[in-house]
């Protein structure tokens, strides 16, 4: 069984999510007294720099948040995945956990060592995020052998190191991305922030005037320049789609497909839940891989999404 895991950004969404076919839901909080404690770029999660917009609601109302959730049979995890946090942040942090312990939290999303430790002191389930690099089974038991429950691998890790490291680790529950938000870099080696200012170093080469230089005056040279230059701001990780993967996911016993966009509008991750849901089903009732890349449904952008694999998450799926 594979779960949809899903971004909350307004609770009205909740039950239209669920009759897609959302199981799991993540987000994040704001909190004023945070802010005024450590200035207005520190963190507390990795979408902290969209404020509102990605992390709507106030610490006192994410505890209602988890108990309407919890009521309707499904699970919310609280992300605590900024790049760094200090040593006066971590002692902060520890305010929040005694209270999401409380209300019986079904999980937080870490991005450190330091972070797992606090949390596992109130019994809290805790979820390696991408910011942890587990790209093999080394740094997979180094965060289990601290008590980490779930992990999720980085996007631009490929299906044959996910099996690999799930077989040899079968004991752990395993969370991939599946759909929207891809990125051009490895998170948990990138120290941007992500703000709508400029500070991350992806958002920094988008929308910078591109100037290209040769001493070469050559038509082949320019021509590949351009072109390599058109493909990575126009076609590489835009809209990042796993469709493709789903059978293949599945038959490694993946525990959750997680939707990415938690400043992203409703309509998106309303079609996207769908689409997930509906390629699952899919998945379900074919007997080989063949079979379901035949049947599958594709994203509605296809026309530009699926092309030589630059959106892919997992392209070996489709381009081998």
């Amino acid at each position: 069984m594979v779960n949809i895991m899903t971004p909350l950004n307004n609770i009205k969404n909740i039950d239209n999510f669920i009759k897609a076919g959302a199981e799991e839901f993540y987000m994040g909080f704001y909190d004023v007294e945070w802010e005024r404690q450590f200035g207005n770029f520190s963190d507390l999660n990795r979408m902290s720099g969209f404020g509102l917009e990605a992390n709507k609601y106030s610490f006192c109302e994410i505890e209602k948040i988890m108990s309407e959730i919890n009521r309707k049979g499904k699970k919310l995890f609280i992300t605590f995945n900024a790049t760094t946090y200090t040593d006066r942040q971590l002692c902060h942090l520890e305010t929040y956990f005694y209270k999401l312990a409380e209300n019986n939290v079904d999980g937080i999303i870490i991005s450190s060592p330091a972070v797992l430790l606090i949390a596992k002191k109130y019994g809290i389930k805790c979820i390696a995020s991408t910011m942890c690099g587990i790209y093999n089974s080394q740094i997979l038991k180094f965060y289990n052998d601290l008590g980490v429950d779930r992990i999720i691998f980085p996007r631009d890790i490929s299906l044959y190191n996910i099996e690999k490291i799930v077989r040899a680790n079968p004991n752990i529950e395993y969370e991939i991305f599946i759909m929207r938000n891809g990125c051009v870099f490895s998170d948990s080696h990138c120290l941007g922030q992500h703000r709508k200012e400029y500070g991350s170093l992806c958002m920094n080469i988008r929308r910078a005037k591109k100037y290209i230089f040769t001493t070469k005056n050559e038509f082949k040279i320019q021509h590949d320049m351009e072109l390599t230059d058109m493909l990575y701001c126009n076609r590489f990780h835009i809209f990042t789609c796993g469709l493709c993967s789903i059978y293949a996911l599945m038959k490694i016993n993946i525990s959750a497909l997680k939707i990415v966009g938690r400043s992203d509008d409703y309509n998106n991750l309303y079609t996207d839940i769908t689409l997930v849901k509906t390629n699952i089903k899919i998945a379900e009732s074919c007997n080989t891989e063949e079979e379901y890349l035949e049947n599958m449904c594709f994203p509605p952008n296809r026309d530009i999404a699926c092309k030589c694999g630059l959106s892919c998450y997992y392209p070996e799926s489709r381009f081998n």
